[in-house]
């Protein structure tokens, strides 16, 4: 049986969400499965049961956290260690070359290269010069991205990766109880997003475009779901618009797929996603998508269109339109073809993959 590490806090958002799945669906005959939370609280889940061991290191961040994460990997004694941020990875590889030259440390690629390192200086520091000063690409032992988009830009963007490379969908549909079609009421038109209220997922154009449907005498509410900075911002611009009535913000939600299966419509409006989980949930429970057509998962999911809209990025008024092209000519067809699209993406065949990649890593 093999000893795999999972390095992830609990809950936070679509990453977490993929490490916890992983974690609870392992075949457990095969591997013995420890999730490692680094700053999470023991006492924020001492009602929890979990379906699989969890240390909480209660560190005050990850970068602080070194000394404590090598010592209980050290404890640990892991066959695998699979992480999803590079410092993590950084302290990873140094349990490694110390106390444990077998274990295997694989890296998953979550978000999209390029436009992390372009945030800051800070990031390009420790997202293209750290690595490269380090070798860290050529010393992990495997890499996997979350999708072909994610894969292709990283190969643009980082030279030195000398490493195993795979593409593993996020492990995002396990129930099919939620999805039906459901016919649009025109004179209740209910609208939903997901994601975290930051600069990145551009709400804003959202809280435009449901003015500028309402404006056209179109009886909609947008209902938003997530925690975030920019929450007062947005409550703000809805105010201003006339909309304090009609944009509904919902927090953090734990069973966000049976949340998204009451509403008519999903959107996203980000300027990048890696992958777009929440598209693949909304597929899933019967939803239409309107999405931006950004970098890069969203056109990989939808498959260029083929199942849901693709707008331009910061256009409330083409994100409006498009509403409105679903509204005119929902097909219960279509939606049942995005659906059946959204299976690609099942637990079973993420669960299948990684656990094939554990067992070959010699």
């Amino acid at each position: 049986m093999k000893k795999i590490v999972i390095i992830s806090e609990i809950q936070a958002g679509g990453v977490e969400k993929v490490n916890t799945m992983l974690a609870t669906y392992l075949d457990r005959d095969k591997f013995d499965v420890t999730l490692l939370s680094i700053t999470d609280k023991a006492a924020t889940y001492k009602d929890t049961v979990f379906p699989y061991k969890v240390i909480f290191l209660e560190g005050r961040s990850i970068k602080r956290s070194f000394f404590k994460i090598v010592m209980q990997l050290r404890k640990i004694s892991p066959d695998v260690i699979l992480t999803s941020i590079l410092d993590e990875t950084f302290y990873s590889l140094t349990y490694k070359y110390m106390f444990s030259r077998t274990t295997k440390v694989i890296y998953v690629q979550h978000t999209v290269w390029s436009r992390v390192c372009s945030l800051s200086k800070k990031a390009v520091f420790f997202n293209i010069f750290l690595p490269r000063i380090t070798g860290l690409f050529k010393r992990i032992d495997a890499i996997v991205y979350v999708s072909n988009g994610v894969k292709h830009d990283m190969n643009k963007h980082v030279r030195g990766i000398k490493t195993k490379e795979y593409v593993i969908y996020n492990p995002i549909t396990y129930t099919d109880k939620y999805y039906r079609f459901r016919e649009i009421n025109k004179d209740n038109i209910s609208l939903v997003t997901v994601g975290r209220l930051e600069q990145e997922k551009r709400q804003d154009i959202l809280v435009k475009a449901t003015g500028l449907l309402k404006d056209k005498g179109y009886n909609v509410n947008l209902f938003i779901y997530g925690k975030g900075s920019l929450q007062h911002n947005l409550e703000s611009l809805a105010e201003k618009l006339g909309l304090k009535e009609r944009v509904h913000f919902m927090g953090f939600s734990n069973h966000i797929q049976q949340d998204l299966a009451q509403y008519d419509i999903f959107l996203l409006s980000s300027i990048y996603e890696s992958f777009g989980n929440v598209i693949v949930e909304a597929m899933n429970v019967g939803l239409p998508v309107v999405s931006t057509n950004c970098p890069v998962g969203p056109s990989e999911l939808l498959d260029d269109g083929r199942y849901g809209q693709l707008v331009p990025l910061n256009d409330e008024k083409e994100m409006a339109l498009a509403i409105e092209r679903v509204v005119d000519n929902i097909d219960g067809r279509f939606i049942e073809s995005a659906f059946l699209r959204s299976k690609s993406f099942s637990l079973e065949n993420s669960i299948h993959q990684y656990q094939e990649l554990f067992m070959k890593l010699k």
